[in-house]
């Protein structure tokens, strides 16, 4: 495919030009993205093949209402600037206000079948999340749709087993205790069941997790180690999380700034694999080589599962 300006590319369909079949929606907040998100998909990548994974950060996570995030466009933009340069990783906008109509209820299953419309039939699509969110996963709108869906690969920590994502499921599609005792016994890292197919990731031994980040960027702590160099001097020159309170007294703002990605869409040299994914590319500085995709202006999404 001849080389094409991302601009050009941003006026097709959402997706059109995926292609491959192997394809991973890693869902969440990034907020901010680190380390261990990447080493989580780069170990997904390598054990089931896959040809890309979409990091594709929540608007507004239901399970996060209480707690202040950053501003969308923030969260975006650090994404593409810790994807640098990793092929195959991408990152999307599939759950901005542009894409899911503004303030409408936004749902995992949406999500998924919005991406589903733009690969193959035969398609294999995965879905990757934390321990954490799938032990939510009963409470999931529509989450017998959504595990028939897709195969998930849920990123483990240390003390958990397959029989504690057994245990999370559904009740429609839960095992008996009798067989979740006994997966304990058994060594296995993949669950198929009548309407679900998990795969546990083992732990990635990346000791980092965004809200340990938060704190120590507000406490004026190193964390050089857990975040892209890139993406720890976007949050220093754009001070976020330096006054930022865990949970919210008030409503949050209507109108998140879009001018990160305003500048980083301006200034970007880089090509996309995909109109509505944001592919890194490599050397870049912050606030100025990361492709975004623009979204309208004081409409804000909640985020419901």
């Amino acid at each position: 495919m001849p080389a094409e300006r991302s601009d050009e590319i941003l006026g097709r369909s959402p997706h059109a030009l995926i292609l491959h079949v192997n394809i991973c929606l890693f869902g969440g907040t990034f907020d901010p993205v680190h380390n261990g998100h990447v080493a989580i998909a780069q170990a997904a990548a390598q054990r089931f093949s896959l040809k890309q994974v979409l990091f594709c950060p929540a608007y507004l996570s239901p399970f996060k209402a209480q707690q202040k995030t950053a501003p969308y466009p923030h969260r975006f933009a650090m994404l593409a600037l810790a994807l640098q340069g990793k092929r195959g990783f991408l990152v999307s906008d599939l759950e901005s206000p542009a894409v899911t109509g503004g303030n409408a209820p936004n749902y995992t299953i949406d999500t998924v079948v919005r991406l589903r419309k733009s690969l193959p039939k035969s398609g294999r699509l995965f879905f990757l999340c934390g321990i954490d969110a799938f032990e939510q996963i009963a409470k999931w709108h529509r989450a017998e749709d959504l595990l028939a869906s897709v195969e998930f690969i849920v990123a483990s920590r240390p003390g958990h087993s397959l029989a504690d994502v057994a245990s999370a499921l559904p009740e429609s599609i839960r095992p008996d205790k009798a067989v979740i005792a006994a997966s304990r016994k058994v060594e296995s890292e993949d669950l198929v069941l009548r309407g679900a197919t998990i795969h546990l990731l083992p732990e990635t031994h990346e000791a980092a997790a965004s809200t340990e980040l938060r704190d120590a960027l507000r406490a004026k702590r190193g964390v050089g180690r857990f975040v892209d160099a890139a993406v720890l001097e976007y949050i220093q020159r754009q001070r976020l999380y330096a006054q930022m309170p865990e949970k919210e007294e008030s409503e949050p703002s209507t109108q998140a700034s879009p001018a990160p990605m305003e500048r980083a869409k301006r200034a970007s040299k880089s090509r996309s694999a995909s109109p509505r994914a944001a592919r890194s590319s490599a050397q870049a500085k912050p606030n100025k080589s990361a492709r975004v995709i623009d979204f309208p202006k004081g409409k804000r999404q909640r985020r419901t599962e």
